[in-house]
């Protein structure tokens, strides 16, 4: 039964109820009942979401520990002090604090969409045959093939170039595919495209990848005479600019079941999401991703542009541009962002927010929430000591304005709020 169904019901249900009910005391009992029934309901977030965001941006924003994934030339030319976070519920509604109209190429955080494409391309079968799900322990850019003959998973450079070699057409084509598809989920379609300065600085020290695609073609995962094609598409797609806001709106279209959230398009099928976003959950931080389990329990991807794309089911799409990068390659300052919004907003998927009787008082008043330190820190940059994170994430049930009024996609009179 729908929502709106169901509070239909409940509300009906409570009339004649009351109509029976002479006690005064006891229909106020029953209404507050019936409200906090229904409001749980519908609550996919707290109230106090962009509250919670403005002050996470100003308490991470001093840990700027890290290095800018200078491998790539053109990379290395990012602003280190860019900082923003967006969160985007199920709901189409926006949060935004930071720099979160900034471009960056989405570089890895493309993996996910990458394996739905190939898996609504060329079908779950097709692709379970070249493509496993299970993490490799080894760095994302190594070859890494299982005792099956697959790549290990679609979130590593071998994983996803596989699934780039599954694709039809030649390597403008299927980059195309994946431009048109992140079109539909964007926050700013028109704006995004291929960065053609990073897609050259990429092409010029590929060799790392030009190793796996000889290994997928030395195990038959991908066709005969595919591998120039495949690799070339897999960087056109590493290459394509979005911004922190592009991503969360793709995230959240993850998180609601492949129906863009904003537009109310149904894009993917909710199985191939779900396939996805479970093997996301263990694989889509690298060598960091049970520790990323634990502690944040969100399901993930990252970037070395900087970005990273985290889907919590049923609730929203969170995104994080910060150009850092730890030690495991993902960005500093949005590894302890995510901690301390699924710690501030309640989101792990593998916790419990049980609330009793007994703890509403408790739950009255603002709780704290103390973000770990970040991984151990890329040995390239000058280590910092830093003092932990006090989030202060307000009662859920408390009405704490602002909340934003402007739902993308955004178009001319929509206000917009940036913290």
């Amino acid at each position: 039964m729908q929502p709106d169904a169901l509070h239909v019901c409940i509300l009906s249900l409570t009339c004649d109820i009351v109509q029976l009910v002479s006690c005064q005391h006891f229909q106020a009992k029953l209404f507050n009942a019936m409200e906090k029934a229904m409001k749980a309901l519908t609550q996919k977030l707290p109230e106090n979401v962009q509250e919670v965001l403005d002050q996470v941006l100003e308490d991470v924003r001093p840990l700027d520990g890290g290095a800018l994934a200078d491998y790539i030339p053109e990379l290395a030319k990012a602003d280190p002090s860019k900082f923003g976070i967006c969160i985007c519920d199920t709901d189409g509604n926006i949060y935004k604090a930071g720099d979160v109209n900034v471009p960056a190429t989405i570089q890895s955080a493309s993996k996910p969409l990458l394996y739905m494409l190939a898996l609504a391309e060329r079908g779950v079968d097709a692709v379970d045959k070249k493509v496993g799900e299970e993490p490799s322990g080894r760095p994302f850019n190594e070859i890494s093939i299982d005792n099956t003959n697959r790549a290990c998973n679609p979130l590593i450079n071998t994983g996803a170039i596989a699934c780039t070699g599954l694709l039809a057409g030649d390597s403008d084509k299927r980059y195309k595919q994946f431009e048109d598809l992140c079109k539909k989920v964007a926050y700013r379609p028109d704006e995004v495209h291929m960065d053609e300065a990073v897609y050259a600085s990429e092409m010029s020290c590929n060799h790392d990848n030009r190793k796996i695609v000889d290994a997928l073609l030395e195990n038959d995962i991908i066709p005969e005479g595919t591998g120039d094609v495949a690799l070339d598409a897999y960087t056109q797609v590493c290459s394509m600019n979005v911004t922190a806001c592009d991503l969360a709106v793709m995230a959240a279209t993850m998180a609601n079941n492949g129906v863009n959230p904003c537009t109310k398009d149904y894009i993917l099928p909710e199985a191939i999401v779900n396939k996805m976003v479970t093997v996301m959950m263990s694989c889509g931080m690298y060598n960091g991703a049970g520790k990323w389990i634990v502690e944040v329990g969100i399901p993930a991807k990252s970037g070395v542009a900087g970005m990273l794309m985290c889907v919590v089911p049923g609730r929203c799409g969170i995104a994080i541009y910060s150009p850092k990068l730890d030690v495991n390659g993902n960005t500093t300052r949005g590894v302890h962002v995510a901690k301390a919004l699924s710690q501030g907003l309640g989101l792990h998927v593998l916790q419990n927010d049980s609330k009793d009787g007994a703890k509403d008082e408790q739950d009255k008043k603002k709780t704290g929430s103390k973000v770990a330190p970040a991984p151990k820190p890329n040995p390239k940059f000058e280590k910092k000591d830093h003092t932990a994170i006090e989030v202060r994430a307000a009662d859920p049930t408390t009405r704490v304005p602002p909340r934003l009024s402007g739902v993308c996609p955004a178009t001319d009179g929509v206000s917009e709020v940036i913290g």
